[in-house]
């Protein structure tokens, strides 16, 4: 199984979620902790634990049915082009911890309401998007994203705008020689919640 898993041992849980490259299957994996370890398998839709030291729980924001069955779409179209490597992903999910995961300008943007720069991802982010999924399934040769492209960074940014409702959110594109790696961070001022999707493709 691809993924790890992480967390502090305080009152807030950290789910992750990778693709079982072996079955195609999505099996995601949550600790929680309240005096004693508990490790819970669970298939999508994912939950969170709004209070660990209770046995009551709520259905938190999370990723959607959905925007998983899509990005396992996109990995395993990937994984037909590139056979040893291919796309994979992973999401994580901090329980009321955005103001201790966020770093630098997007940290002070979780409490000033004023600065936009976080509210949207831009045009130039989402053609970035794009051209990760294009080169993800293959196509080297053209510098401008194909329509079929744009189309799967648009719908995976509404997915996300959804499922998520954040109101702060950052993409960053890492490109390689023969892999790329692209992280949204995300956060919500109201509830102070933070989720974080890695998509990471590579030839081998």
């Amino acid at each position: 199984m691809a993924g790890l898993i992480s967390c502090q041992w305080q009152q807030w849980v950290v789910f992750s979620l990778s693709r079982w490259a072996e079955n195609g299957q999505l099996l995601p994996l949550a600790i929680v902790h309240s005096g004693w370890q508990c490790i819970l398998l669970v298939r999508p839709c994912l939950c969170a634990f709004s209070n660990p030291d209770s046995q009551s729980f709520k259905v938190e924001k999370m990723l959607s049915h959905r925007t998983v069955a899509f990005l396992d779409e996109q990995a395993d179209s990937s994984h037909l082009v590139y056979p040893e490597g291919g796309l994979l992903f992973s999401y994580q999910y901090a329980y009321k911890r955005a103001h201790c995961c966020l770093n630098g300008d997007m940290r002070n943007a979780l409490y000033n309401v004023g600065l936009n720069k976080y509210s949207e991802i831009t045009e130039q982010a989402a053609n970035d998007l794009a051209r990760f999924f294009q080169r993800a399934l293959g196509v080297y040769t053209k510098d401008t994203p194909t329509d079929c492209t744009v189309l799967a960074a648009c719908n995976l940014i509404d997915y996300l705008k959804e499922d998520l409702q954040h109101d702060l959110v950052e993409f960053v594109m890492e490109d390689g020689d023969y892999d790329m790696t692209a992280t949204f961070e995300m956060a919500s001022r109201s509830r102070n919640d933070y989720s974080r999707l890695e998509l990471f493709w590579s030839v081998d």
